[in-house]
Protein backbone atom coordinates (compact mmCIF):
# COMPACT_ATOMS: atom_id res chain seq x y z
CA UNK A 1 0.00 0.00 0.00
CA UNK A 2 1.35 3.39 -0.94
CA UNK A 3 0.63 6.56 0.96
CA UNK A 4 1.10 8.50 -2.24
CA UNK A 5 -1.54 7.71 -4.81
CA UNK A 6 -1.52 9.13 -8.30
CA UNK A 7 -5.25 9.81 -8.30
CA UNK A 8 -6.08 13.33 -9.51
CA UNK A 9 -7.57 14.49 -6.19
CA UNK A 10 -6.17 17.35 -4.16
CA UNK A 11 -5.99 17.71 -0.41
CA UNK A 12 -4.68 20.35 1.96
CA UNK A 13 -3.84 23.90 0.97
CA UNK A 14 -4.70 24.75 -2.61
CA UNK A 15 -2.30 27.06 -4.36
CA UNK A 16 -2.96 28.67 -7.75
CA UNK A 17 -2.32 26.05 -10.42
CA UNK A 18 -2.56 22.96 -8.20
CA UNK A 19 -5.24 21.32 -10.34
CA UNK A 20 -3.24 21.71 -13.54
CA UNK A 21 -0.13 20.45 -11.73
CA UNK A 22 -2.03 17.29 -10.71
CA UNK A 23 -2.36 16.50 -14.42
CA UNK A 24 1.36 16.90 -15.10
CA UNK A 25 3.24 15.97 -11.92
CA UNK A 26 3.18 12.98 -9.60
CA UNK A 27 1.51 13.22 -6.20
CA UNK A 28 4.95 13.43 -4.63
CA UNK A 29 5.88 16.40 -6.80
CA UNK A 30 2.57 18.18 -6.21
CA UNK A 31 3.08 17.67 -2.47
CA UNK A 32 6.53 19.23 -2.80
CA UNK A 33 5.15 22.22 -4.70
CA UNK A 34 2.33 22.50 -2.16
CA UNK A 35 4.88 22.59 0.70
CA UNK A 36 6.93 25.23 -1.12
CA UNK A 37 3.94 27.43 -1.90
CA UNK A 38 2.59 27.15 1.64
CA UNK A 39 5.94 28.05 3.22
CA UNK A 40 6.41 31.04 0.92
CA UNK A 41 2.83 32.26 1.39
CA UNK A 42 3.22 32.22 5.17
CA UNK A 43 6.67 33.80 5.09
CA UNK A 44 5.76 36.66 2.77
CA UNK A 45 2.37 37.05 4.43
CA UNK A 46 4.16 37.61 7.73
CA UNK A 47 6.70 39.99 6.22
CA UNK A 48 4.05 42.06 4.50
CA UNK A 49 1.29 42.08 7.11
CA UNK A 50 2.64 41.60 10.62
CA UNK A 51 5.12 43.68 12.58
CA UNK A 52 8.37 41.76 13.18
CA UNK A 53 7.96 41.89 16.96
CA UNK A 54 4.65 40.01 16.66
CA UNK A 55 6.05 36.72 15.37
CA UNK A 56 9.12 34.51 15.54
CA UNK A 57 10.44 31.75 13.35
CA UNK A 58 11.30 28.43 14.90
CA UNK A 59 13.24 26.03 12.71
CA UNK A 60 12.48 22.36 12.90
CA UNK A 61 16.16 21.71 13.68
CA UNK A 62 16.03 24.13 16.59
CA UNK A 63 12.97 22.37 17.94
CA UNK A 64 14.73 19.00 17.70
CA UNK A 65 18.11 20.06 19.10
CA UNK A 66 17.01 22.53 21.77
CA UNK A 67 13.27 22.03 22.25
CA UNK A 68 13.04 23.76 25.60
CA UNK A 69 14.58 26.98 24.29
CA UNK A 70 12.57 26.86 21.05
CA UNK A 71 9.26 26.53 22.89
CA UNK A 72 10.35 29.06 25.54
CA UNK A 73 10.86 31.64 22.79
CA UNK A 74 7.27 31.10 21.65
CA UNK A 75 5.93 31.39 25.20
CA UNK A 76 8.03 34.50 25.81
CA UNK A 77 6.49 36.09 22.71
CA UNK A 78 2.95 35.49 23.97
CA UNK A 79 3.84 36.45 27.54
CA UNK A 80 3.15 33.08 29.13
CA UNK A 81 5.18 30.80 31.39
CA UNK A 82 5.89 27.22 30.48
CA UNK A 83 4.17 24.85 32.88
CA UNK A 84 5.90 21.77 34.35
CA UNK A 85 3.69 19.37 32.31
CA UNK A 86 4.67 21.21 29.14
CA UNK A 87 8.37 21.09 30.02
CA UNK A 88 7.99 17.34 30.62
CA UNK A 89 6.37 16.83 27.20
CA UNK A 90 9.06 18.90 25.51
CA UNK A 91 11.75 16.69 27.00
CA UNK A 92 10.32 13.77 24.99
CA UNK A 93 11.18 15.33 21.62
CA UNK A 94 13.59 12.97 19.87
CA UNK A 95 16.46 14.77 18.15
CA UNK A 96 17.29 11.52 16.36
CA UNK A 97 14.48 12.23 13.90
CA UNK A 98 16.45 14.94 12.13
CA UNK A 99 16.69 14.11 8.43
CA UNK A 100 14.97 10.75 8.76
CA UNK A 101 12.29 11.69 6.26
CA UNK A 102 14.86 11.21 3.49
CA UNK A 103 15.15 7.53 4.37
CA UNK A 104 11.61 6.97 3.11
CA UNK A 105 12.38 7.97 -0.48
CA UNK A 106 14.45 6.54 -3.30
CA UNK A 107 17.13 8.66 -4.96
CA UNK A 108 14.83 9.35 -7.93
CA UNK A 109 12.02 10.43 -5.58
CA UNK A 110 14.41 12.72 -3.70
CA UNK A 111 15.50 14.24 -7.03
CA UNK A 112 11.84 14.85 -7.93
CA UNK A 113 11.22 16.52 -4.57
CA UNK A 114 14.39 18.60 -4.69
CA UNK A 115 13.71 20.08 -8.10
CA UNK A 116 10.71 21.82 -6.58
CA UNK A 117 11.97 22.75 -3.12
CA UNK A 118 15.72 23.42 -3.42
CA UNK A 119 15.43 27.14 -4.26
CA UNK A 120 13.13 27.65 -1.27
CA UNK A 121 15.45 25.72 1.02
CA UNK A 122 18.39 27.85 -0.15
CA UNK A 123 16.35 31.02 0.38
CA UNK A 124 15.89 30.01 4.03
CA UNK A 125 19.56 29.15 4.48
CA UNK A 126 19.55 25.39 4.00
CA UNK A 127 22.20 23.66 1.90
Amino acid sequence: MSLLSDKPGVWGARYPGIYSHRKVYSTLEVSSIQWRESILAVHFGLLNNIHPNQYISVRYEELLHDPRNAVKRVFDLIGEDMTPPLVEKISCIDSGNYGRWKDNFSSSELAAINQHIEPTLRYFGYE
